[in-house]
């Protein structure tokens, strides 16, 4: 379906990049240093959980753009959810899915 709709996508010019792919692959060990945008349906995810994905992700050295089906209990520091989107899935007409922008992260300078 994923593939289905990018094709829509680009037939009505809706992207501001051609290069676009999907990867069903774990967010904890997936190579994520190209990434600009995330989505993840992470309603069967724990707090927990998703706190492991918040801070592997807060770690990427670029900006970067979630979108989940669940909130993040702790936002990481350099994160901000900008908006919600509403969605249709397979289980209900509309959803609410949350958008964060993450920042690459501050470095500190060596003593």
């Amino acid at each position: 379906q994923a593939k289905s709709v990018l094709k829509k996508a680009r037939e009505q010019n809706l992207l501001r990049t051609r290069a676009c792919g999907f990867r069903e692959q774990d967010l904890l060990t997936t190579y994520l240093a190209d990434a600009t945008v995330i989505y993840t349906c992470s309603t069967a995810f724990s707090a927990r959980f998703l706190d492991r994905i918040g801070k592997r992700l807060s770690a990427l050295e670029r900006k970067l753009t979630v979108v989940t089906l669940q909130d993040f209990d702790r936002i990481p520091d350099n994160a901000t959810q900008v908006g919600t989107v509403s969605l249709p899935t397979t289980w209900a007409r509309r959803v609410s899915a949350s958008i964060y922008q993450f920042q690459p992260p501050v470095l500190q300078p060596r003593s």
